[in-house]
């Protein structure tokens, strides 16, 4: 059985530019307005870095480990250090 995304994305692709348009324009409609400047926002097209790499490589083994915080540690401790 698909996923509802997996089926949101079938009907995307099988729809006309008509339909996809005025889908889009509902979409946009609920997005919240603080979120809509990030789709106007253009891609990220710089080169990753090898220091990138690594980190993102480190972070993924830390996060496999489990060596990870929760949200409600994270926020815990950034609103005691303020």
């Amino acid at each position: 059985m698909l996923s509802e995304r997996e089926q949101l994305h079938r009907l995307v692709d099988m729809a006309t530019e008509e339909q996809a348009s005025r889908w889009l324009r509902r979409c946009l409609a609920e997005l919240p307005a603080d979120l809509r400047p990030f789709l106007q926002a253009p891609e990220d097209d710089e080169p990753v870095t090898e220091a990138e790499a690594e980190a993102v490589a480190e972070a993924r083994e830390e996060s496999a480990r489990g060596d990870t915080l929760s949200m409600e540690e994270v926020f815990g401790q950034s609103e005691r250090a303020a």
